[in-house]
């Protein structure tokens, strides 16, 4: 090769070092999408768990006086609480906290039913579940095996965690949850009005709180979904 061609493949030499590839360029311009796009997923998701979290569910629609024809007995000498449980939803693990922590405040000591939903085509041992050893630790408490969602029906619920209270004549005084958030215990305006009813009858107490928790359904498991 003579002299003379030396200077022309430095050239294409040194160009080939100053111009960078297509991969190089590529590679720069796809890391910072990469970042963006990861940032925007994050933000995203974490938007769908708030929203999710912070998103009640169906509100309950109670008779305002106690049915006689319930299975439940209304107590004559104090009030009486029902907790409504779909005992898949793991929502409902903190509204029984809530519950412990304020019946054992209470002056007044109500009669508590937790009624556990079961559909027709699950076994009974179907709601024996975490939530339902829970459950049977608070005083007062009785748990009962609510079948074909009779009980759930007629005291008109629709999302777990729903929580009414009766006085003794019969009368509703609370309706609603008693968390503030889905899945989510500590203090909450649900809990502290079911708490002023239970330390004074003549307390307007918080009657109507937003409720969190998972649908009550009368068919499926699957209906039940899982906390983000």
């Amino acid at each position: 090769m003579s002299a003379e061609t030396k200077p022309g493949s430095s050239i294409l030499i040194q160009n080939s070092e100053h111009k960078p590839s297509v991969h190089a360029r590529a590679s720069r311009v796809g890391i910072p999408a990469l970042v963006l796009l990861w940032v925007l997923s994050f933000a995203v998701a974490t938007h769908m768990s708030v929203d999710y979290q912070n998103r009640p569910g169906e509100p309950g629609r109670p008779p305002a006086l106690f049915p006689g024809h319930s299975r439940l007995k209304l107590s004559h000498t104090g009030p009486t609480l029902i907790i409504h449980v779909h005992p898949h939803c793991p929502c409902t693990r903190a509204s029984l906290e809530e519950l412990s922590r304020v019946v054992a405040r209470a002056a007044r000591k109500p009669q508590i039913y937790a009624l556990f939903l079961r559909p027709e085509e699950f076994p009974p041992d179907w709601i024996q579940t975490d939530l339902y050893i829970k459950a049977l630790l608070i005083p007062n408490l009785t748990v009962l095996d609510d079948y074909k969602g009779l009980e759930t029906k007629r005291f008109g619920s629709a999302t777990s965690g729903q929580v009414y209270l009766y006085e003794p004549d019969g009368r509703l005084v609370f309706s609603g949850g008693i968390t503030g958030s889905r899945g989510h215990a500590g203090d909450n305006s649900g809990a502290q009005g079911l708490a002023a009813l239970l330390r004074d009858s003549d307390s307007p107490g918080c009657v109507t709180p937003r409720v969190f928790g998972c649908p009550l359904q009368e068919r499926g498991e699957a209906q039940c979904p899982k906390t983000i």
